[in-house]
């Protein structure tokens, strides 16, 4: 007995054809990947601080969360962002604080915590400082921060979603690094400004996230 096949109704036919036609629209953009655009900038000294292997990453799409104990904080954008990566190192002989967030319940102005300055320094922007395999500790005043040895150096990352960067052209960016003596805990200001140049591009998939988590900070005596 031979069996027939069984035939493909006009409905069965449309609906197969309707779902092919929405993975052709879906699939491409389930699996798009963001275009990442690439720089760099020569070593800088600033004061007390020295900042060397400088990168940046420009993003179509950034997001950052930082979680210090109970208190959260972040930024999003959807259409923008970078992160500046590098190594930072103590060129003096005494201890530096480099405060990167107030104290919860303390009255902190952003202009006091380091940030990410525009090319003519008319504005700053929202921006996390993150100090890789490094404790956040206090000062036991208004701010948490990192400490450095003298002559100790770590790896840093800075990042903004306030910042829009779409093409491959060299421009310029400011930072503005406070620091503080452990001595005499005095908030001492330095900006710097980096050449970055393009290096290429790369492709990241889906959007660009970032979650730095840290203990509630610990005071530590001197």
């Amino acid at each position: 007995m031979k069996l027939r096949k069984p035939e493909l109704s006009h409905a069965s036919l449309a609906l197969i054809g309707f779902l092919l036609f929405v993975l052709v629209l879906v699939l491409p953009g389930y699996f798009q990947r963001d275009t990442v655009l690439l720089f760099e900038a020569p070593p800088v000294s600033i004061g007390t601080l020295e900042m060397t292997g400088i990168k940046l990453e420009a993003h179509e799409g950034l997001q950052w969360d930082v979680y210090i104990g109970t208190t959260w904080g972040g930024g999003r954008s959807p259409v923008g962002g970078v992160i500046i990566t590098g190594v930072l190192k103590n060129i003096s002989g005494e201890d530096v604080f480099i405060p990167a967030y107030g104290i919860k319940g303390q009255n902190v102005s952003s202009r006091d915590i380091n940030r990410i300055s525009t090319t003519n320094f008319a504005q700053s922007v929202d921006s996390s400082l993150d100090f890789m395999h490094t404790r956040l500790e206090t000062n036991n005043s208004e701010f948490s921060g990192f400490y450095l040895l003298p002559f100790d150096q770590v790896e840093f990352a800075l990042a903004s979603t306030q910042i829009e960067i779409s093409d491959l052209d060299p421009f310029e960016l400011a930072i503005d690094w406070h620091a503080m003596n452990s001595r005499n805990w005095v908030l001492g200001e330095s900006r710097v400004t980096l050449h970055f140049t393009p290096t290429g591009s790369s492709k990241n998939w889906g959007d660009k996230k970032i979650e730095w988590r840290y203990p509630s900070p610990q005071y530590r005596g001197n």
